[in-house]
């Protein structure tokens, strides 16, 4: 396993510890009592998590550590980050005077979107026989982008969340509609390859 690899992987193996802290600190916060070395955990948790990816890309690209499981696992890792953040800010706030919480919409159109990019990836790679073409859309970067800087704005409790929240949530249902499109016509060249149609 590469160097590479194995941050990725210590990456992954902070997700839990991060979630594990902010609920606590949420729940002391809704408690009344907040505990602030749990807020502080949570914070350097995802900061160290955010930075690792990178580390981890450099490493790849400058010491020829690519890999097929370091093309699956980095993504992977960014993309359950980002969405175990905004789960768990969907059900504790941070914010002791509002008691704020990311709405359900947007929980919902994050986890619609990125289960349907995996369901997606296998469902074309599996019709074109490992031929897929992956290439990611402006929209999903923005739309990921976004995401971060929702939760770091929460994390922060700087005012009005609901701002970075629409602007992210915007752009993951128009990244989603644009994966879908892309992935209909990815499938139908397949389709079309395997039936001698094109």
């Amino acid at each position: 396993m590469t160097t590479a690899n194995k941050i990725t992987f210590f990456r992954i193996f902070l997700i839990p510890f991060f979630a594990a802290t902010a609920a606590v600190y949420g729940v002391s916060l809704a408690g009344g009592e907040p505990h602030h070395a749990w807020r502080w955990a949570a914070l350097a948790t995802f900061f160290v998590a955010s930075v690792s990816d990178g580390v981890d890309g450099y490493i790849a690209r400058h010491h020829n550590q690519r890999s097929e499981l370091g093309r699956l696992l980095d993504p992977l890792a960014d993309m359950t980050l980002l969405l175990v953040g905004v789960l768990t800010f969907s059900f504790v706030s941070w914010y002791e005077d509002t008691a704020w919480r990311f709405p359900l919409w947007f929980a919902t159109v994050v986890v619609a979107r990125n289960s349907l990019s995996i369901f997606a990836a296998f469902a074309i790679n599996y019709s074109r026989r490992g031929a897929i073409e992956v290439r990611p859309h402006w929209t999903g970067k923005v739309g990921t982008v976004g995401q971060m800087i929702a939760v770091c704005w929460v994390m922060l409790q700087f005012p009005h969340p609901e701002w970075p929240t629409s602007f992210a949530g915007t752009f993951v249902v128009a990244s989603g509609a644009v994966y879908i499109w892309i992935g209909s016509r990815q499938y139908w060249k397949g389709y079309c390859e395997r039936k001698g149609l094109a």
